[in-house]
């Protein structure tokens, strides 16, 4: 039976067997943020179920699938990640970014949904994540020893990169794109918080709350892999405004944000891609 290391490992041949060298830069989009059309030539895609070690799943709304498109440098696209709430392990969850950290990519920007924990953020609003608290959310490193798939404890001090926030920050003016910094809470999910969970989570310092993203960073840390995360804000906490959460309301907005968000980060993928690793 394949262990852990081998069954990445595996993922990484298959990916390198197909795609090539693995680009420098790739952009994990969530929830209703990877269906942006864009004008730059597709060289090869891998759907998730296809790659092997991958789970099986399948999850209306959240296309999964690997893609290299050429804009105009190679970078990775991975439309749809796992989640929690799915019944994976956090070691299940993070499979896709540590196979893209072992077929050799260097920095990842990751993408999110989330509502907003402050009045002054508006739906469809921007968060560069500054950093993160993990409510209730399991540890995905395998223990015990990572051996070839990471270290045993890992600093999470600057798990958001100072650099590549200051170059977001820098290419959203250039851009007249309002870009605000905050906090993300990330819960397992798949129920919508209560008002008094939400209230609670405003005294906790958190900006943003969501479903994702914390696990992948984990363990992309873990790898000394470069990070960096946006939030879209697709809808208010609960009981801050009136009225219920839709969740195709949550996708019909973060659907109107990708656009921007993509702009953005095809941007900072330019400057990065330009920069000595």
């Amino acid at each position: 039976m394949k262990d852990y290391s081998e069954k990445i490992r595996e993922n990484a041949g298959f990916l390198r067997d197909l795609f090539g060298p693995a680009p420098k830069i790739a952009l994990i989009l969530g929830t209703g943020l990877g269906g942006t059309k864009t004008d730059f030539p597709v060289l090869a895609e891998a759907r998730f179920k296809e790659i092997p070690n991958f789970p099986a799943l399948d999850l209306s709304g959240h296309e999964r699938v690997v893609r290299v498109l050429h804009c105009p440098e190679p970078v990775c696209f991975v439309h749809g990640r796992y989640h929690l709430y799915e019944g994976l392990s956090a070691q299940e969850v993070v499979i896709p970014v540590r196979t893209l950290s072992e077929w050799g990519v260097e920095y990842f920007f990751l993408t999110n949904a989330a509502a907003a924990l402050r009045e002054e953020y508006h739906p469809g609003e921007l968060m560069l994540i500054r950093d993160h608290i993990g409510f209730f959310m399991p540890n995905p490193l395998p223990w015990p020893g990572l051996s070839s798939t990471g270290q045993d404890f890992t600093d999470m001090s600057d798990a958001y990169d100072p650099d590549l926030r200051a170059l977001a920050l820098e290419q959203a003016e250039n851009l007249g794109m309002r870009l605000s910094e905050g906090v993300y809470l990330a819960v397992p999910g798949p129920s919508y918080e209560t008002p008094e969970e939400i209230e609670f989570l405003r005294k906790m310092n958190a900006d943003a709350v969501g479903m994702s993203t914390v696990p992948e960073v984990i363990a992309l840390r873990n790898l000394g892999r470069k990070v960096l995360a946006l939030s879209c804000f697709t809808n208010y906490g609960a009981g801050m405004k009136a009225g219920s959460i839709d969740h195709s309301a949550v996708i019909d907005t973060a659907e109107r944000s990708s656009p921007g968000m993509l702009k953005l980060l095809l941007a900072l993928a330019g400057k990065v891609a330009l920069s000595p690793s």
